[in-house]
């Protein structure tokens, strides 16, 4: 994020990367704060235009094409990548909050044990997992997980059904341009 750490450590996370991570995640929740108002928005159309607006003062001024970027440019781009992946953090939270509000602990984390068991697993040595779920509850960590699943299910029907429909739409123009007319008997 804007020149920070790039690492892409191996899964599943060894205690130092979770570590690291975690410490990352935490230094950005204690440098960036801000209103509740803030946090519990997820109109898209307000963050659209929070992006733009952000871009158009902090992104844009001063840079052309084959602009060499100042230390100090990148230094104020990093503040305010850490700012909006934080405050995305906290509204992401708050969308899955309202999305799993009547579903239970116990059947989330049937569902993920479930996706989890049809996985086919090949180990090749000991593998000791373990998660320290520090500052967040283990509903919302599957929370989280469950709903991106839902999305990317949801997403793939409609495209499904849209690919559906134009064939659909298609065969049936071909068909009525294509349609001979009916023969008219003339022996009447």
């Amino acid at each position: 994020m804007a020149e920070g750490p790039q690492a892409d450590p191996e899964r599943p996370l060894s205690d130092a990367a979770y570590a690291a991570l975690q410490d990352f995640v935490d230094d950005l929740i204690a440098s960036n704060s801000f209103t509740e108002a803030e946090m519990m928005n997820t109109n898209s159309s307000v963050m659209a235009a929070e992006s733009f607006d952000l871009a158009m003062r902090n992104v844009y001024p001063g840079v052309a094409s084959g602009t060499v970027l100042t230390a100090d440019y990148k230094a104020q781009a990093k503040i305010l990548t850490h700012q909006r992946v934080t405050l995305a953090g906290y509204r992401l939270a708050t969308i899955l909050n309202s999305a799993l509000a009547g579903v239970s602990l116990d059947t989330i984390n049937e569902s993920m044990k479930e996706i989890q068991d049809s996985v086919k697993m090949t180990q090749t040595g000991d593998i000791f997992n373990y998660y320290s779920l520090k500052g967040v509850e283990r509903g919302a960590a599957a929370g989280i997980f469950l709903s991106c699943f839902a999305v990317g299910c949801l997403l793939a029907a409609a495209v499904t059904y849209a690919i559906c429909l134009a064939r659909r739409a298609k065969s049936s123009e071909k068909t009525t341009l294509h349609t001979p007319a009916v023969a008219h008997d003339t022996n009447v």
